[in-house]
């Protein structure tokens, strides 16, 4: 399977915002409940990437967190145009722009992009993983109870990550933290909360690429292959290496 035509067009629009991203947002809103900010940077980088997708594959669905879902006979980008809008706002590095490329619920590609690196994130199953030219691919701890994981900061201010040695790396996005796990910066990510899709569609598929494997919290359940695509998932997720991600879910303290 080939997607150069796919990769073009995608981190050419990724690059493109660099400029636009190194910048604060100048408008930023509040959606609600627990729903945090929304700013002129998410929506400007949404219409930009929907523009130059719809344009190119008028055929595929869409699924967004900032514009209305478009359904496909099975192909879709899903995206979120920044994944960790409460860290740039705060000007913390943590975050990225995501999409994931998946087709009948499954992930074929992914890109990330984080102006301040400058680089943008890509693979997919089976097609390998790259830090823009250059190859990377997931550590393998040699104890999964010293592995250094990356854990959300909400998570650790709720209260709902155990007490662990070492003590994991508060970190904002998930969609950063699936990130740093494909080129091994960390060697994991829990995450014991739901999550939706478009916060994981792009990294799900690059830690894969890189060797990486991505499971539920909850049950272990491989999320490989994802029932339905357009649902919340439930189950949180544990992405690390093959060897280590069942031994890292239970040590954050997976029942199952």
């Amino acid at each position: 399977m080939t997607l150069q035509t796919e990769r073009h067009i995608v981190e050419a629009a990724l690059r493109s915002f660099a400029v636009r991203l190194l910048q604060l947002p100048k408008l930023v809103e509040d959606k609600g409940g627990d729903l945090g900010p929304l700013t002129d940077l998410d929506t400007y980088v949404d219409r930009a990437l929907s523009a130059a997708i719809h344009t190119a594959f008028r055929d595929d669905g869409w699924i967004s967190e900032e514009s209305p879902h478009q359904s496909s006979n099975g192909r879709y980008w899903i995206v979120d145009p920044v994944d960790g809008t409460r860290e740039i706002v705060a000007g913390i590095p943590e975050w990225a722009v995501s999409v994931g490329l998946w087709q009948d619920g499954r992930p074929l590609y992914g890109w990330l992009y984080n102006a301040q690196r400058g680089q943008v994130w890509h693979g997919g199953p089976g097609l390998g993983a790259w830090a823009d030219d250059r190859p990377v691919s997931v550590t393998i701890p040699k104890n999964p109870a010293a592995a250094l994981v990356g854990i959300s900061r909400t998570d650790i201010k709720k209260g709902l990550v155990p007490k662990v040695e070492p003590e994991p790396k508060a970190i904002g996005s998930i969609a950063f933290k699936l990130g740093l796990v494909a080129i091994g910066e960390l060697d994991a990510t829990v995450s014991v909360t739901p999550k939706n899709i478009w916060d994981i569609a792009g990294g799900i598929a690059i830690v894969l690429g890189a060797g990486g494997a991505v499971i539920q919290f909850s049950d272990g359940k491989p999320m490989n292959c994802i029932d339905d695509i357009h649902a919340l998932q439930e189950g949180g997720l544990v992405a690390a290496h093959p060897s280590a991600v069942e031994a890292i879910r239970k040590l954050y303290g997976a029942q199952s």
